[in-house]
């Protein structure tokens, strides 16, 4: 009776722990038809003596069918839920006692770190006992990922050795993550990323696993969140990037100098984090401000505040924090300080700004002097288009500023050549400043510039 339930013990555990193994399938479903068909000879359901009837027949296949259906729904790979985000973990162990260990100390405790602040973003998942063992590559991981529609894998494996004489769980890691296709330089700076961050292999000793585990499955959570925010980078949605290195970055603003020192993995990714912030805060802050979307103005204070908490003399957060002052409430005090902060020979972008406050305030003379300047400097090829769609902007908000007709016509006729648009832009301009009586000597210019452009109209049609 003993052996019996031995064996019965044994027949589950070898099922359990291959139950997914197709063959496994397979040969339960021969064991299926095998058995009852034998049963069926033997035993008759009609009155046909030692025969094999159909409705025997369709008995067993009908038993073999829910064992076909129970086998799929308990083997079927989990599904990431739409807008989620999906990560998973298949570690493989030799023994019960580390599969215990791990699963106690590590797997749920790295599913809460992951899920740190976001838990509604994440959908995280365990691979069975069985799958784990086939994770062993790269390419093993993204075969996973693709079947479950998820985006990072967690594997390696777990053993018990002997280091330096006592008992040590050596855990081997590795991670995948699926993302946009980039182009191969972009390619290897991501993995060398991702090595920066993620740690490859922990030795902890067996008298100090509580301690052990616990640092390197939050090690294990930052370099998730860490690498799954460069992969939104690279995928073009720099808010959720944002957010991801937001979150790490915090985390390990908190911990002390002597923490970092003791674990140069802190100081490096507290470090290379930072770094993707500025970048993504400002590629986020530009995204509100070119869309404008309800409440962007809220969304862009946040993003540069960040910004100018890591990097408070960033060029590009300069111009944007200038451009915020000025929508969010007509500071142009606060916005020519931006502005003036972001002074340089290398982009001329910060005159432009500059040309326009001087212009928005009635100082057009000024303003034309700053335009003359701008335009002989070099700027990005966008910059053009973004100011006189700004500009545009604020005159349909406030029509009385008729002097940005002038600056609109000065941008198509001296830096654009766009000859139709500056002569609609400067008669408008003459047109409304003449009945205001202001801008008395701008309009002197602005005629000036009208005759010019009549004259090379002329050429063109000759």
């Amino acid at each position: 009776m003993i052996k019996e339930t031995k064996e019965a013990i044994s027949l589950a555990l070898f099922l359990r722990k291959h139950w997914e193994n197709p063959f496994t399938l397979l040969t339960l479903l021969c064991f299926i038809v095998t058995a009852g068909l034998a049963l069926a000879y033997r035993f008759d359901l009609s009155e046909l003596k030692q025969a094999i009837t159909g409705e025997e027949i369709v008995a067993v296949v009908a038993v073999a069918l829910i064992a076909l259906l129970a086998w799929w729904l308990t083997t079927r790979l989990p599904k990431t839920p739409e807008g989620m985000i999906g990560i998973g973990i298949a570690i493989d162990c030799e023994t019960k006692k580390e599969r215990q260990r791990l699963k106690s100390d590590f797997v749920r405790t790295l599913q809460d770190e992951i899920r740190r602040g976001n838990q509604q973003h994440y959908h995280v998942f365990e691979l069975s006992e069985y799958l784990a063992t086939k994770v062993k590559t790269h390419k093993d991981a993204m075969k996973y990922l693709i079947a479950t529609d998820s985006h990072l894998m967690v594997y390696g494996n777990c053993r018990i050795r002997t280091h330096e004489g006592k008992p040590t769980y050596v855990l081997e890691l590795n991670e995948s993550i699926r993302h946009a296709l980039i182009p191969i330089e972009i390619s290897r700076q991501f993995s060398h990323d991702m090595d920066l961050a993620f740690p490859k292999k922990a030795l902890i000793p067996e008298s100090e696993e509580l301690t052990g585990f616990e640092l390197t499955r939050e090690l294990m959570g930052l370099a998730s969140r860490y690498t799954l925010g460069i992969a939104s980078a690279l995928s073009g949605n720099s808010f959720a990037a944002f957010d991801l290195h937001l979150g790490v970055w915090n985390e390990l603003k908190d911990r002390t100098e002597r923490e970092k020192d003791d674990f140069p993995i802190f100081k490096n990714l507290y470090s290379r984090t930072a770094s993707f912030l500025v970048q993504e805060g400002l590629t986020a802050a530009n995204s509100r401000f070119t869309k404008k979307p309800t409440g962007y103005l809220d969304d862009m204070q946040k993003y540069l505040g960040v910004v100018q908490t890591i990097d408070p003399n960033h060029y590009g957060a300069h111009l944007l924090r200038g451009i915020y002052y000025f929508l969010q409430s007509r500071d142009v005090e606060n916005a020519k300080k931006e502005i003036k902060k972001a002074k340089n020979e290398r982009d001329a972008a910060w005159l432009w700004s500059s040309a326009f406050l001087e212009a928005y305030e009635g100082r057009l003379e000024e303003a034309h002097k700053i335009y003359q300047r701008a335009f002989r400097a070099s700027v990005t090829d966008d910059t053009p288009l973004q100011v006189e769609t700004f500009i545009a902007d604020v005159l349909s908000i406030e029509p009385d500023k008729i002097q940005l007709w002038y600056c609109l016509g000065m941008i198509n006729y001296l830096y654009k050549r766009d000859l139709i648009s500056a002569k609609r832009d400067f008669e408008k301009f003459v047109e409304l400043a003449t009945s205001s009586g202001k801008f008395a000597r701008s309009i002197d210019f602005a005629k000036k510039y009208l005759a010019g452009i009549d004259e090379k109209l002329r050429k063109e049609k000759k």
